[in-house]
């Protein structure tokens, strides 16, 4: 990318220069927040699979409990 090229075809001068500048900073922190939502939702995902696991052992472990009850009481 050429940004003399840009800035001349925003007309030159200072103001041309500033929204060069604020187009790059845009584009560069849109970059930046696509790359944490990615990340957010990576964590999100990861998050819930946790959940799952932990649900499934605690039911396991409540299935055990009540075998073992019901072995005693017979």
């Amino acid at each position: 990318m050429d940004w003399t090229a840009i800035i001349d075809q925003l007309g030159g001068g200072l103001s041309s220069a500033v929204i060069a500048g604020l187009a790059w900073a845009w584009v560069r922190e849109r970059n930046r927040t696509e790359a944490l939502t990615d990340r957010l939702i990576e964590q999100s995902n990861n998050h819930a699979k946790d959940a799952v696991r932990r649900e499934q052992d605690v039911l396991s472990t409540l299935k055990q409990l009540e075998q073992a009850i019901r072995g005693r009481s017979l």
